[in-house]
């Protein structure tokens, strides 16, 4: 729609432009889980106003997508809390949407570990081979049944 973030084609204002069928318009919300998030433009400024994942400054030209101006959303640190105050770190919008949930992260946005390791399954197969060889000899062939939940 024109007046919304696209950098790169000349839209009116109020006028809209097919761009894909396949996935849904960016501000798309379905289900989340906000309850009160804090203080959004403090938090922002603590990470000098930037996705904590790929840096891109919020305003100006993605790092990834030159042709998408860089707007933050609040993104969950870990997906399987609510978003909360303390569970929140600024991502741009394409960072997030490319997370679909899948990590968690520390606080400079780096991943940590998966949110759910079912999604391993949608990998290659040579991935998921490659993955197996690590974890099996990690826990020395041991059943699965048989590996306590050690930390």
């Amino acid at each position: 729609m024109g007046g919304r973030d696209n950098i790169v084609a000349k839209i009116d204002k109020g006028s809209y432009q097919l761009y894909t069928l396949e996935q849904p318009y960016p501000d798309f919300k379905k289900g989340h889980r906000i309850v009160d998030t804090g203080d959004w433009e403090k938090l922002k400024e603590q990470y000098g106003f930037r996705c904590a994942t790929c840096g891109s400054r919020e305003g100006e030209p993605n790092f990834h997508w030159r042709g998408t101006k860089t707007i933050l959303q609040k993104a969950h640190k870990d997906p399987n809390k609510p978003l909360v105050a303390g569970n929140i770190i600024p991502q741009c919008q394409k960072c997030n949407r490319a997370d679909r949930n899948r990590w968690v992260y520390d606080e400079k946005g780096r991943v940590i570990k998966l949110a759910d390791a079912s999604f391993v399954r949608n990998f290659d197969k040579d991935v998921i081979v490659k993955i197996y060889r690590i974890l099996y000899k990690e826990f020395k062939g041991k059943n699965p049944k048989d590996i306590k939940n050690e930390k």
